[in-house]
């Protein structure tokens, strides 16, 4: 079985502990896709998923993007992350450049987000042949931990307990963007896992 899931874990932190909040979401299986952001202090995140080669940009409005992460378990779907700090508010494109192969979007942002650290912790892992799998950055108060995954095949995925599921698209492979609030401090963690259908290579 050659099913791959990757999935990135990425931590949203306010520096001034005023909580961040779920702004919009988006996805689909070609470029451009159309997502609109309100609101004050800003956060866009992207993951773009390609079967054969990875994206070399994005673009959010004509403003480039930077990323942020990636990842790949075996030679399955190959993952990139991407942000923008203070997008353009308003309904505009997210445009991919570059990869092969076909391909999933999923787009998130958020308010009151630290406009100068927004993003301050990053966690990948990979297991194979695995029937669930998790990740669990540093917890902290008044943040939401982000994450997305991409496995060829287009088979489901249960969230873990607490997740909430914001995107699930599909296109000969699928990519999961899931959330999670914490309330948690200190060295505390925080995760989101997924259960794949059938023993997979995985990536969190």
């Amino acid at each position: 079985d050659d099913t791959m899931r990757l999935h990135y874990n990425i931590r949203v932190g306010i520096g001034t502990e005023s909580a961040v909040t779920f702004d919009a979401t988006s996805g689909g299986t070609a470029s451009p896709v159309s997502h609109t952001c309100t609101g004050a202090n800003r956060l866009l995140l992207v993951w773009v998923n390609r079967l054969t080669t990875p994206a070399t940009g994005v673009t959010y409005g004509g403003v480039a993007m930077t990323q942020v992460g990636t990842n790949r378990s075996g030679t399955g779907v190959q993952m990139n992350a991407w942000r923008l700090i203070a997008p353009a508010t308003g309904a505009n494109d997210i445009a991919v450049t570059g990869g092969s192969g076909t391909m999933t979007i999923v787009a998130i942002s958020f308010t009151g987000v630290n406009q100068t650290t927004p993003i301050t912790n990053v966690v990948e892992s990979n297991v194979a042949a695995g029937t669930s799998i998790t990740a669990a950055p540093n917890g902290r108060t008044n943040t939401i931990t982000v994450g997305g995954m991409a496995h060829e095949g287009t088979d489901t995925n249960t969230a873990n307990a607490g997740d909430t599921v914001q995107q699930n698209v599909a296109n000969n492979h699928r990519t999961s963007l899931h959330t999670e609030v914490s309330a948690a401090t200190g060295t505390t963690t925080v995760g989101i896992s997924w259960d794949p259908a059938a023993n997979r290579d995985a990536g969190i």
